[in-house]
C-alpha cells in the first residue's frame, strides 16, 4: 500500500487518511483504514495481481502494475472526527 502524499502546514488539525492494517484473510485481502468523517481519499496498491470483487472502496485505474481504489468514509462522526472503513478484494494471479 501507499499511502497518499499529504501536505501539513504549522497549526493544521489532524485530517489524512490513517493506513491501520493490512492483511490477508483466507482468499481476500482486507484493509483497515480511518479517515475524516465525509472524506475521500485515493489508496494505490503495487501488485502485478488483477484486484476484483471489490467491497468498501471503487476500482478508480488499475495500470503498470498500480492499483488506485477511491475510499470514501461516511459522514457519521466518530472520535476526534475520524471514522472506519474496510477494503477487502480478491487479488487473481
Amino acid at each position: 500500500i501507499a499511502a497518499p502524499e499529504d501536505t501539513v502546514r504549522v497549526g493544521d488539525g489532524p485530517h489524512g487518511l490513517r493506513i491501520l492494517d493490512f492483511r490477508r484473510d483466507g482468499d481476500r485481502y482486507v484493509i483497515d483504514l480511518e479517515g475524516r468523517a465525509g472524506s475521500r481519499h485515493r489508496v494505490m496498491l503495487r501488485t502485478d495481481a488483477t484486484v476484483e470483487a471489490i467491497e468498501g472502496a471503487t476500482l478508480e485505474k488499475a495500470e503498470s502494475g498500480w492499483v488506485t481504489l477511491d475510499v470514501r468514509f461516511s459522514e457519521v462522526v466518530g472520535a476526534a472526527g475520524y471514522v472506519p472503513a474496510r477494503v477487502t478484494f480478491h487479488a487473481a494471479f
